[in-house]
């Protein structure tokens, strides 16, 4: 025995649009957002909010080359998504600690350049071997330890 669905196809024109995986579709009504209903839509307008604010982000970084300036840019746009309420804090916490990874990366880098091709003519010197950063003292254990804090 075959049992027909009651619901007529004019009640179903109505429904949200938001499609599972499986095939099967949202049957929740339609809200204000012209096919999906109000706990989809909201979901859409977040993960596009969050795609633009990565964007933003990445966007303060130039190609193949990481400054500190395109750095500090790119903090600042941390925060104040974060102030905005935009970014989840933990988020904001993982970037900057990541960002403090990078900038602590950018003297060796430096470092690695004049040793394989010399100082580039106008340069500064070279801080002496005493004051470079033997190592990197940011790693995930230390981000993961500050975040618990």
């Amino acid at each position: 025995m075959i049992i027909m669905s009651t619901r007529s196809s004019k009640d179903r024109a109505s429904w949200c649009l938001f499609a599972f995986k499986p095939g099967r579709r949202c049957r929740l009504p339609r809200a204000a957002d012209l096919y999906l209903c109000n706990f989809h839509a909201r979901r859409e307008a977040e993960q596009a909010a969050r795609q633009r604010i990565g964007r933003n982000i990445s966007a303060a970084f130039s190609g193949d080359y990481l400054s500190a300036s395109g750095l500090s840019i790119a903090l600042a746009r941390t925060l104040a998504a974060t102030a905005q309420g935009q970014l989840k804090p933990e988020q904001a916490a993982l970037i900057a600690c990541l960002g403090r990874t990078l900038l602590q990366a950018i003297p060796h880098a430096r470092h690695e350049y004049i040793q394989a091709f010399g100082p580039t003519p106008g340069a500064k010197p070279s801080a002496p071997a005493s004051t470079r950063p033997s190592n990197l003292t940011t790693n995930a254990a230390t981000c993961r330890k500050s975040n618990a804090a």
